[in-house]
């Protein structure tokens, strides 16, 4: 006798189950609770002068967001999606851009001393 369990239910359950998890992260950051929101979707945040120094957004969807005069020095940007994000005098020191789109970002006055941007996408940036 075969038998027979109802895995999509169950699939369903944890991928709710995750994508709550990632809200409450993307609440917290807003917070100002958290510095940490890997993969959290914060496209058009207005995260002006916000301190992320050293916090982990790998893989965060930071499309058309506003991080004007933020503190990011030795962030985890990896695989962050910064398409048309401003930029502008951000504090990038010594951060993981490895593979970051940045196609269209504005990076005027942006300090990127020490940023490692190996495979990150520039097209287009404003620099």
């Amino acid at each position: 006798m075969t038998r027979y369990f109802p895995v999509v239910p169950l699939v369903l359950l944890v991928a709710s189950a995750v994508a709550a998890r990632a809200a409450d992260q993307a609440g917290d950051l807003l917070a100002g609770r958290s510095k940490d929101c890997p993969k959290c979707n914060l496209a058009s945040a207005n995260l002006k002068r916000f301190d992320l120094s050293r916090g982990d957004l790998e893989g965060a969807d930071l499309r058309g967001a506003i991080l004007h005069r933020a503190q990011l020095a030795g962030a985890n940007l990896a695989g962050a999606n910064l398409t048309g994000a401003n930029l502008n005098k951000t504090d990038l020191k010594r951060a993981d851009l490895v593979g970051a789109r940045l196609g269209e970002a504005m990076l005027y006055e942006a300090d990127l001393a020490e940023a490692d941007l190996i495979r990150a996408d520039l097209a287009g940036a404003i620099l």
